[in-house]
C-alpha cells in the first residue's frame, strides 16, 4: 500500500478538495483556511524559527509591522512601520510611520514631509512619546534644511582632510575650545581651505624690535585665490603708548615689510595712554596667475582703553595699496603685524584672537 485515501487527500497525501478550513472561517474576519494552491489565511501565527518571504504586505489597522527584541513583551520594541499610532498587546506605545526604538528613545522617518524626528518616552515604551527634535530636508534640494530646536554640536575633529567633504558642498568643524573652528565653502574644497577660521590665542608685542605678529598666520593654498576672491583678517587689540608710533598692517609670507598699513602716532596719543580698537585688513584679488595682482586695504578704530567717553585723540585707521603683485598660484600666509617706531620699555601691544574669512566671487 503506497499511500492512503480520505476526504481531504489522495493516495500520496495530495489534497483533493480546493481548501480546508475552520468552521468559523470568513475571509478577512475569522478562522483559518489552507488552500490546495499553497495559499493560507490565519488569525494569529507564532513562529519560533526563521521566516523567509519574498515580500511582506501589511493590511491591518494601525499595527501593520512591529519587530521585537525576542518574544513580544513590554519595552522591547525595536522597530515598527504602522499607518497610525497605536498600542500593541503588550502595552507598548507605537508611533506612526517608520520608527526605530532604543528603550525610551525613538527615531521616526516621515517621507511625506521629508523629516526625521526624535522622541522620548515618559515611561520607557509604555508611556507617552514626546517629540524632542526634527530635521526637515527639501526633497528637490531647492530649500535649506531646517533643524529644530536649532542646535548643532560638533566634535573637535579639526578641519576636514582632502576628499573628506564632497565636491560642491560646504563643511563646518569644531575648535579645541569647543566652539566653531571654521567653515569650508564649496569652491575651497579642492584644497580644503576654510571659508572662515578663528584663533583665540593672544599675540603680544612687548617693545619687540622689528615687525612682530599681532595675529596667527593663516595659510592659503596655491591656486585657491582667483580673480574676485576676497580675504578679510580682523583683530581686536590693545596697546600702551609711550610716545612712539605703532604701525599695524598686513604681512604676507612672514615679510617684515607691510603690504598695507596705517600708523598710530604716539605723539598725538601721548605717553602712558592705553588704547584699544579693532583693525581689519581686506585683500581683493584683481587678476589671478603667476603675475597676479591684488588691492589691499586696512581700516579700524582706536580709542582710549577703559574710558566711557571718547578721548580727544580718538580716530580711525585707514590705508590702501593698489595693484600689488602676488603670484596666486603659490601658497601664501597672511597675518597682522605690528611695529614700534622706536624702543621704549613701557610700550606694549596685544592682539586678542583673530578671524580670517575667505569668499569666492
Amino acid at each position: 500500500m503506497n499511500g492512503f485515501r480520505h476526504d481531504l487527500a489522495g493516495g500520496n497525501g495530495n489534497m483533493i478538495i480546493d481548501s480546508f478550513q475552520s468552521p468559523d472561517f470568513e475571509t478577512g474576519v475569522s478562522g483559518w483556511q489552507v488552500g490546495k494552491d499553497g495559499s493560507a489565511e490565519f488569525n494569529n501565527v507564532t513562529v519560533r524559527g526563521t521566516v523567509e518571504s519574498g515580500r511582506f504586505i501589511g493590511t491591518g489597522e494601525g499595527l501593520e509591522f512591529i519587530l521585537y527584541s525576542g518574544v513580544p513583551a513590554a519595552n522591547n520594541v525595536i522597530a515598527s512601520s504602522c499607518s497610525a499610532a497605536a498600542v500593541d498587546s503588550e502595552g507598548n506605545a507605537i508611533l506612526a510611520g517608520s520608527v526605530v526604538y532604543d528603550l525610551d528613545v525613538a527615531l521616526q522617518l516621515d517621507p511625506s514631509t521629508a523629516s526625521v524626528r526624535t522622541y522620548v518616552n515618559s515611561d520607557v515604551q509604555q508611556g507617552t512619546w514626546s517629540q524632542t527634535g526634527q530635521l526637515t530636508l527639501s526633497p528637490d534640494g531647492s530649500q535649506p534644511a531646517i533643524l529644530k530646536p536649532g542646535m548643532l554640536a560638533m566634535q573637535n575633529s579639526g578641519p576636514p582632510g582632502a576628499g573628506e567633504a564632497p565636491a560642491g558642498y560646504g563643511a563646518f568643524y569644531g575648535s579645541p575650545d569647543g566652539g566653531l573652528g571654521g567653515s569650508y565653502g564649496p569652491a575651497a574644497l579642492a584644497g580644503t581651505f576654510p571659508a572662515s577660521q578663528f584663533d583665540t590665542s593672544t599675540q603680544t608685542n612687548a617693545n619687540v624690535t622689528g615687525a612682530h605678529a599681532l595675529s596667527a598666520a593663516y595659510t592659503v593654498p596655491g591656486s585657491t585665490l582667483k580673480a574676485g576672491t576676497r580675504l578679510v583678517l580682523e583683530v581686536p587689540y590693545t596697546a600702551t603708548m609711550e610716545g612712539n608710533t605703532l604701525e599695524l598692517g598686513l604681512s604676507v609670507d612672514g615679510s617684515v615689510s607691510f603690504t598695507v598699513n596705517d600708523t598710530i602716532s604716539g605723539t598725538v596719543v601721548g605717553s602712558g595712554i592705553g588704547i584699544k580698537g579693532t583693525v581689519r585688513v581686506i585683500v581683493q584679488v584683481l587678476t589671478a596667475g603667476a603675475l597676479g595682482t591684488i588691492n589691499a586695504f586696512v581700516d579700524g578704530t582706536v580709542g582710549q582703553a577703559g574710558a566711557q567717553a571718547d578721548f580727544s585723540h580718538r580716530g580711525s585707521l585707514t590705508g590702501s595699496a593698489l595693484g600689488v603683485s602676488l603670484d596666486t598660484t603659490a601658497t601664501h600666509t597672511f597675518r597682522l603685524n605690528s611695529l614700534w617706531g622706536a624702543s621704549n620699555a613701557g610700550q606694549t601691544a596685544s592682539g586678542y584672537g583673530s578671524e580670517f574669512s575667505y569668499r569666492q566671487p
